[in-house]
């Protein structure tokens, strides 16, 4: 039995790309990429309605082939229907109804009996640190996040390759970008996947008073995710209880991260681990926080093979 599973949401991206890696080597599942076909029900596309977001999305392969799509008319012929983050605000819940809808949107409750949130790595991380951090009487939060090509797309992945050739060999930038030049500079993401991110955060912090702000730069490295916190506290704290927070939560405290991720992440052997440093402010209550991972390795690999099992008790 074949069962046809059809996909609404960001695919472009590192998560997008490794759920249908894993769906590919799996016979049982047909995957299709869902679309809208009005404007009521927006599909991935229309989240970043420019060019480049949809030429993007129509470079997506599965099983060597353009990932076919469906539009949203003809869902009586998909058996599962899965939401990826980031989801437009506008959900048609009742053309879902009578469908078994795995939501993977932050903060999400999902029909089926158990279920893991697989959030984006950037929320992922974000999360983990603000719930080991919450204990610290924190009252604002400052991130500021450096996101490799690497976790966007494949295109911005060639085109951050390319460029980078081309301008050491003194030939120029290429004519055909998503950015005016994606090497040797950073630049900040949509306002929208800003305040989205920021959203969803407060979101699945469960109303928890703390002021959290959010920037978030694309940089010209190939992988990587790197975050600058800057913490306020209302109490004073001590290095050893920021410290005790992380540790809890499988944070390692390395010093090499204050100089970027590739210090770090180049001799990591190990798939899930975290590396932060600690840097003193003005005063007791004010705190520096170095971070670094490698989304690639460490965002969603075993959530996503629980979901897989799930999917298949399904068929």
């Amino acid at each position: 039995m074949v069962c046809r599973v059809g996909l609404w949401g960001h695919l472009a991206g590192d998560f997008g790309s490794a759920l249908l890696s894993r769906l590919e080597a799996m016979a049982s599942f047909d995957v299709l990429a869902l679309q809208a076909s009005d404007v009521a029900a927006p599909s991935f596309d229309d989240i970043d309605a420019d060019d480049d977001a949809q030429d993007s999305a129509a470079l997506l392969r599965f099983r060597r082939r353009p990932l076919p799509s469906c539009s949203i008319e003809d869902l009586a012929t998909i058996d599962i229907v899965v939401l990826l983050a980031p989801w437009p605000p506008a959900r048609p819940a009742s053309d879902l109804a009578a469908h078994q809808v795995i939501d993977l949107t932050p903060g999400a409750v999902s029909a089926l009996p158990t279920w893991h949130v697989l959030p984006a790595p950037v929320l992922d991380l974000s999360l983990r640190l603000l719930r080991a951090l919450l204990p610290l009487s924190l009252c604002s939060v400052q991130i500021c996040s450096h996101e490799s090509a690497a976790m966007h797309n494949e295109q911005a992945t060639r085109e951050l390759v390319k460029e980078t050739i081309d301008l050491l060999n003194g030939r120029g930038r290429s004519d055909v970008t998503i950015l005016p030049q994606n090497a040797f500079n950073l630049w900040p993401l949509p306002q929208a996947e800003q305040i989205q991110l920021r959203q969803d955060l407060r979101r699945c912090l469960d109303g928890v008073q703390v002021d959290v702000q959010v920037v978030r730069l694309r940089v010209p490295v190939f992988y990587g995710l790197w975050q600058v916190w800057t913490l306020t506290c209302e109490q004073p704290q001590r290095t050893e209880e920021l410290v005790q927070c992380l540790q809890r939560v499988g944070v390692r405290i390395d010093e090499v991260v204050r100089h970027g991720p590739v210090a770090v992440l180049v001799d990591d052997d190990a798939a899930e681990h975290i590396h932060a440093c600690i840097e003193a402010g003005e005063d007791a209550r004010h705190w520096v926080l170095y971070v670094a991972v490698d989304p690639l390795r460490f965002s969603q690999v075993g959530n996503l093979c629980e979901l897989l099992q799930t999917l298949e008790k399904l068929l």
